[in-house]
């Protein structure tokens, strides 16, 4: 029997004006983000994730909600007194279906604000670099070093 290593994520976080890539796209857009997660290692069939993005350049012109439909995988690293979540799997936008990763850090007791360090959508969308949001939006669940 081995040793039992919880891991998760829970999100509730938003992140306003900020410039966002799409693969098929030449120019940045700027929007709002806002990420909702529940994500559990022990549970990753019910574990829920979505990312919803409002161009506020030119609204509803590259507006979307993407959903997860499958969690493959979720991962937490001890990082100083941080930790960094990596949550892998599947999802849909307009019903088509793109791979994704999204990497969230919590900051813990640690001052300073948690952030959302990538959010990729293959072949459709990447936010461009880390995302700072509220200290408090991001809670890892079970971010301990075992072996």
């Amino acid at each position: 029997m081995g040793i039992y290593c919880p891991c998760g994520v829970n999100v509730n976080a938003t992140a306003q004006y900020r410039f966002v890539t799409f693969t098929h796209y030449n120019w940045p857009v700027e929007g709002d983000l806002t990420y909702l997660a529940d994500v559990k290692i022990t549970n990753l069939d019910k574990s829920t994730l979505s990312l919803n993005f409002v161009d506020t350049e030119t609204p509803n012109d590259h507006s979307f909600t993407f959903t997860a439909n499958r969690i493959a995988s979720v991962k937490c690293q001890p990082f100083g007194a941080c930790c960094v979540i990596t949550v892998i799997g599947t999802g849909l936008v307009n019903g088509q279906e793109y791979s994704f990763e999204a990497v969230f850090r919590d900051e813990g007791r640690a001052p300073g604000d948690d952030s959302v360090i990538s959010f990729v959508i293959t072949d459709f969308f990447d936010q461009n670099g880390r995302t700072k949001i509220t200290s408090g939006s991001i809670e890892a669940i079970g971010c301990q070093s075992c072996s």
